[in-house]
């Protein structure tokens, strides 16, 4: 892929996550009304479950999002590719699997000491 297709990729998959992170950030009840753990399952423990998946969910898109800002610095540096914890290429395979890996498999794996 070139160069500005790839940056084009990744700033619109970037893009797209700051939309579900927006619909991830509305309250699953309305505000004011307060969500509780109760001893049967009810709308409330159910309410609360859900806002607690969302709040995880949010959490792992805003980390991609910090990833993709990480690649976009990397193809400005022109050390795209290239392994943030061992400095080793990044295999093809798992670039083009994720465009905005970070680490190789190995180091991604927790595989190579520094």
């Amino acid at each position: 892929m070139e160069r500005d297709e790839l940056i084009a990729q990744l700033r619109a998959h970037r893009d797209e996550l700051a939309v579900q992170l927006r619909e991830l950030a509305e309250p699953v009840r309305a505000p004011g009304v307060q969500m509780q753990f109760g001893k049967r399952a009810g709308d409330h423990t159910a309410d609360a479950v859900l806002q607690m998946q969302r709040t995880m969910t949010a959490g792992q898109l805003q980390q991609v999002a910090a990833d993709i800002d990480r690649v976009l610095e990397k193809l400005e540096e022109d050390t795209y590719g290239i392994c943030d914890e061992c400095g080793q290429p990044i295999g093809e395979d798992r670039l083009e699997a994720i465009t905005w890996a970070l680490r190789c498999v190995r180091c991604q794996a927790g595989g190579h000491s520094r």
